[in-house]
């Protein structure tokens, strides 16, 4: 019987490496994520907007909304959710550790 991987956390960065209202693309595992920083709440969710493909890294935060550079469409910095017809974004839990900011990875 296969032994059951659990989800690992990795330092995505540091607090102090962060202003509010930023948005930073970082790779860790192997996959692509979008950090940000809203009225003191963090988020993490799959870099690429699944329009075109397009890393949402370019983009802007706007009111809590990460825009997409190339269509403007708008996905909650948190839970990747999207109003509009395109799927929502997958999320990632991050945690806060002293001055980390850790994302979690689900094993594949």
């Amino acid at each position: 019987m296969a032994k059951k991987q659990k989800t690992t956390w990795h330092l995505a960065c540091n607090v102090n490496e962060f202003t509010e209202g930023e948005i930073k693309g970082v790779t860790i595992d192997g996959e692509k994520i979008l950090l940000s920083l809203h009225n003191g709440k963090y988020g993490a969710i799959r870099d690429l907007c699944q329009h075109m493909g397009a890393p949402l890294s370019g983009g802007h935060m706007q009111d809590g909304q990460v825009v997409c550079p190339f269509h403007g469409w708008q996905f909650c910095h948190v839970s990747g959710e999207m109003g509009e017809s395109c799927p929502d974004q997958p999320c990632y839990k991050i945690e806060l550790r002293g001055a980390g900011v850790y994302v979690a990875i689900d094993p594949k």
